[in-house]
Formats: C-alpha cells, sequence, structure tokens
C-alpha cells in the first residue's frame, strides 16, 4: 500500500546526500554573489554547513512551514548606505568631544553602580575600536546603548537631569539605523534559510529515490499517504492491531498523530489510548510537538490523571501546589497544573535551624555588564556551600533522616548544561566534597584521564 520498493535500504542518516543538496544550493546563490548575498556573508560568515544546521531539522517535517518574504538588494543596500552615513556622523563627533561626553558620564548624575569610571573607560574602548573600524556593530551594539538617550534616562538618578550633549542624539540615529538595517538582513537571511529548506526539500526525496534508500522519516510519511490514498488499510491495520498505547504521548508529532488517528477513528470501540505529561516534552528539536497533545487531548472521550506522586515528598509536593496554585495560567498556556499528594509516607528531613520543604534564591545584586557565566559560577558556590553547610549538620548530629544521619548520597543537584554541573562538580571539589556526575562526555575528556 505504501508503494515502497522491497529492496529499498532503510539508513539512520541521509547526511552525505544533505551535504550534496547544501553544496549545489551554495553554488547556485554564492559561488558569484549578488550584492544582498555578498552583504550577507560578510555580516553573518555563512558557509554551506552552517546553512544545512540551520534548516536540517525542518527539512522531513512538512507541517511546519513559513511565508518570508524576499529582500530586495537595492532595500538593504540603501540601509546600509544609511548606516554608514550615522556611523561616520558619530565617529566625527567622538573624535573631537570624547572628553566631555566622558565628563558628563562621570559628572554624578547618573547611578554610580550603573556609570563606573571602570566602565565608561571599557565603554569608550568599544567606541574606539568600532570608530576606527576594528569592532563590528554586532560586537558594539550594547556598549553603545550605554551613550544612548534612553538609557542615559533610565539610569538617570531621580532629581537629576539626563545629561545632554549632540553625540547622545547621534548615537540615537546611529542605534536606529543599525535596528533596522540588522532587522532587514535578519529577514534576507530567514529568506535563504527557507529557499534552502525548499530546496532540499524538493531534491531530497528525488535522491533517495534514485539510490534507493529510506529513512525513518521517510517510513512516516509513506505510511500517512498510504492511510489517505488507500481507505481499506487503516482497517486492515486496526484489524491487526486491536488496540495501541503509546506513551511519553507529549513527545509524539503532528505525522505520528495523524497515523494513529486514521487508523482508529473508525472503529467502534475506541481502542487508542495515550500516556503522557506536557510538562515534560523535551524533544522539540526532534520535531516533537506539544500542539499536538493539546489537541489530541480536546479530542479524546475520557481523561484520567494521577493524583498521587509516590516519588516525591510530601512536604515538598504541598510547597510545589501552593506556588503553582497562585496563578490560574502557570504555563501561559493551555496546559493546566495538576495538584498531586504523595503516594506514601517518608521520613521528614530534621535539622537546626529547620528548612522550608523549597526556597527559592533571588540572585538581585548584579552588576550592568556582568556576565552569565559570572552568575552561574556564584551560584554554584553558593549551593555547594549549601551543601557543605547540611553535611557538617549531619556530622553534628543536627542533620537528620528519619533515625540516621543525612548522607552526601542523598543529595542530588539537577542542571540544564553539563557545563553548570561542570561548575558544582568544582565548587565542591573546593570544599572537600567529592561527587559523582552524570554526563554523556567521553570518559577520555575527564579530569582523571587528563592526569593519566
Amino acid at each position: 500500500e505504501a508503494r515502497v520498493h522491497f529492496e529499498s535500504e532503510l539508513v539512520a542518516n541521509e547526511d552525505g546526500l544533505l551535504i550534496q543538496l547544501a553544496d549545489q544550493f551554495w553554488y547556485q546563490h554564492f559561488l558569484k554573489p549578488d550584492s544582498l548575498h555578498l552583504m550577507l556573508l560578510k555580516r553573518h560568515g555563512l558557509t554551506p554547513d552552517g546553512l544545512l544546521a540551520d534548516v536540517r531539522n525542518f527539512i522531513g517535517k512538512p507541517y511546519l512551514f513559513a511565508n518570508i518574504p524576499p529582500v530586495a538588494a537595492e532595500d538593504l543596500e540603501h540601509l546600509n548606505q544609511k548606516l554608514e552615513k550615522r556611523l561616520q556622523a558619530c565617529a566625527k563627533s567622538w573624535q573631537q568631544h570624547q572628553d566631555e561626553v566622558k565628563a558628563l558620564l562621570l559628572s554624578g548624575v547618573l547611578q554610580g553602580t550603573a556609570y563606573r569610571r571602570d566602565y565608561v573607560g571599557k565603554w569608550s574602548g568599544t567606541l574606539d575600536k568600532l570608530f576606527a573600524g576594528d569592532e563590528e556593530m554586532t560586537a558594539a551594539y550594547e556598549d553603545l546603548k550605554r551613550f544612548g538617550s534612553v538609557h542615559l534616562k533610565e539610569k538617570t538618578k531621580p532629581g537629576k537631569s539626563s545629561p545632554v550633549h549632540d553625540f547622545f542624539a547621534l548615537v540615537d540615529k546611529l542605534l536606529l539605523a543599525w535596528e533596522a538595517y540588522a532587522e532587514t538582513g535578519k529577514i534576507a537571511l530567514e529568506h535563504v534559510r527557507f529557499r534552502l529548506l525548499q530546496h532540499l526539500r524538493a531534491g531530497l526525496p528525488k535522491r533517495k529515490q534514485q539510490l534507493g534508500i529510506l529513512t525513518f522519516d521517510d517510513l512516516l510519511l509513506h505510511l500517512r499517504d498510504a492511510l489517505e490514498q488507500h481507505e481499506y488499510f487503516a482497517a486492515r491495520l486496526a484489524d491487526k492491531y486491536q488496540a495501541a498505547l503509546i506513551d511519553e504521548f507529549q513527545d509524539t508529532d503532528p505525522i505520528q498523530y495523524e497515523i494513529f488517528t486514521r487508523i482508529y477513528r473508525d472503529q467502534q470501540e475506541k481502542r487508542l489510548f495515550f500516556v503522557g505529561d506536557p510538562k515534560q516534552a523535551i524533544y522539540g528539536f526532534r520535531g516533537a510537538d506539544i500542539y499536538t497533545y493539546i489537541k489530541a487531548a480536546k479530542a479524546v472521550e475520557h481523561r484520567h490523571t494521577l493524583a498521587h506522586n509516590y516519588r516525591s515528598h510530601g512536604n515538598f509536593l504541598s510547597a510545589l501546589n501552593h506556588v503553582f496554585a497562585q496563578s490560574s495560567d502557570p504555563f501561559r498556556s493551555e496546559i493546566a497544573y495538576e495538584a498531586v499528594e504523595a503516594g506514601r509516607p517518608q521520613d521528614d528531613l530534621c535539622i537546626d535551624p529547620a528548612l522550608a520543604p523549597m526556597r527559592l534564591w533571588d540572585w538581585d545584586k548584579l552588576d550592568d555588564d556582568c556576565k552569565i557565566n559570572d552568575v552561574q559560577e556564584q551560584i554554584a558556590k553558593a549551593v555547594a556551600d549549601d551543601i557543605a553547610r547540611l553535611l557538617n549538620a549531619a556530622k553534628a548530629g543536627k542533620a537528620m533522616i528519619g533515625q540516621r544521619a543525612l548522607e552526601s548520597r542523598d543529595i542530588a543537584v539537577l542542571v540544564r548544561e553539563n557545563k553548570q554541573g561542570d561548575w558544582i562538580k568544582q565548587a565542591l571539589l573546593e570544599r572537600g566534597i567529592a561527587s559523582v556526575q552524570k554526563s554523556r562526555d567521553s570518559i577520555f575528556h575527564t579530569r582523571e584521564a587528563t592526569e593519566l
């Protein structure tokens, strides 16, 4: 029914074909680029591999589509000329008046924590590089904004007047010119990506048919098409597989959902079961679509929710329920929070002084130029300090779980990225606390392997 050749070979990936087709697209548009493509090359450092990486996750997902309008080369060139003109005006004013500008920033009318002398020196250095042609606007943008009227007004002390200078007005115009150019350039780049996606979607099936190969996405698409073209096929499958249970349904994509609904929708007895939790949807990069889950949840005849959690402590669950009860729409979507209770009793953590079952730490004192990595390292140190305090209390008999002392194996730290886990592990090591880190990195990349 799917009209697939029996001698077709199933392959795990189609990387070689994708690279060939991406190279073909590159030769057509970038080997002898027009002014638009040349500008995109200069601004974004495009490569065939980079463009392919941008679109490859959308190739086998025909339900994902877009309508991105093309950008005329003349329009982008006009914006670029306007940008260059305002950049030159700013450079001339900076060369003549930079001492006056710095003096105004350090005159005392601006917040001292936001406009410290060392900050102003750093930002001034960025402007020197920008106006000398040694720095791109993309890299200088954030520092340049510090000299714009909007930012200066935001950081002016209460009761004081914001500093005024012609240079600040020129910076405002430069920022507007850059934002217009950058936004148009972004649309132009998206259109190039969209055309590559169309090129791949059109060329890839032909090449695979010529070579007699299939991928897993192809199997799904062929099955969906067969069900659509042959009405009897769905009944035959439903007769052969009289019931279906789809676990982890939140990770299902629209093609898979369409296949199962086509097979079982005309059956008198509804024998299709979905099991899932939309709050655990983590495979968007593979094509999983949370809106498919929401659509299915609306279509089913019966819905059942688990009321008990057998893993977590009752006190923690009560705290979690309380936090999410503060909003009628906690996930800003049609996904609701279902309050649960503990499925079994567990020993309490008894510590002096007592700890709340859930604690939220607010990092509210950050400098304007504080980097995210610096903040995350400080968080890792704070977490390590907290763990050290708990373990020290356990040694002194002041941290107990039931009748036994708290142990390091009772503690786990969940992170979003391996890098964050590295920081936690290092912070614990600095405090003399051994830990085990679960990671996908090769064992040969560990510190121990390096020492050997």
